[in-house]
């Protein structure tokens, strides 16, 4: 009888130690990893209560759930997300790593506390979003640029086949904003843009959504490159030409 006991708590204790180990797993998947980096940036794990400050020697290295990164003046940061495509922030830009929700309609991978951040997804049927302090912008397989000032975000659309989807934060609407692209009767596409405070929800959508706005200059809108050990600006429509040699 004992040795029956025994045994069941050996198989108890065995099913706790790997059900311990894929949650340690989970928690230590790599997120992102970092492309590029000038200036400085300071890194705060979440494994820890330290803070680093990554310089460029720092690129390559990895990103996991939780992790934050605050760039400061005259910093920028360049962030892959494995086969989902490139982020670029910007200086004055916070940003807090998530492990994204697969239950979810989009997976939040990037939280934007404020600055920031160019984002250029090139991963076919993506979920990829990033969540602003009002709203979850879901990808529908795009490029769009995300500025969070105090308590405005700004969303705007370069190109994309099927829109940006702007969600609630709980993405419990069932017909977001969605910005898409246009075209005048010349043929010139124009890009699509958005700038609220108030959280998006049932209440607030109608109102929200009379705020959208056409981009015809979208060979203006731009986002840093890191090249020759320096940063140059590029407009969004020329991305495609790598700069680094990050490996896919």
């Amino acid at each position: 009888m004992s040795k029956a006991v025994g045994l069941g708590g050996i198989m108890v204790g065995l099913a706790l130690l790997l059900s311990g180990c894929n949650q340690n797993t989970a928690k230590n998947e790599i997120v992102a990893t970092v492309a590029a980096i000038q200036g400085t940036v300071d890194y705060h794990p979440a494994s820890s209560e330290e803070k680093i400050a990554l310089q460029p020697k720092d690129s390559g290295r990895n990103l996991y759930h939780l992790d934050k990164l605050v760039l400061g003046k005259d910093s920028y940061l360049q962030i892959q997300l494995g086969s989902e495509g490139e982020l670029f922030a910007e200086p004055g830009t916070t940003l807090l790593i998530q492990r994204p929700e697969e239950n979810k309609p989009f997976q939040v991978f990037v939280k934007l506390v404020e600055g920031v951040l160019n984002c250029f997804i090139e991963k076919r049927d993506s979920k990829f979003a990033v969540q602003t302090p009002v709203t979850v912008a879901g990808v529908l397989g795009t490029r769009f640029r995300l500025d969070v000032q105090g308590d405005e975000t700004s969303a705007t659309l370069i190109e994309s086949d099927k829109g940006l989807a702007l969600q609630s934060i709980g993405q419990d609407l069932s017909a977001p904003i969605v910005l898409k692209t246009s075209q005048s009767p010349s043929g010139s596409v124009y890009g699509a843009a958005i700038t609220f405070s108030k959280k998006l929800d049932a209440e607030t959508l109608p109102e929200i959504s009379e705020q959208i706005r056409t981009v015809e200059n979208i060979h203006e809108v731009t986002y840093p490159v890191f090249t020759g050990g320096r940063v140059e600006r590029r407009s969004y429509l020329d991305f495609g030409v790598r700069t680094t040699t990050v490996e896919r």
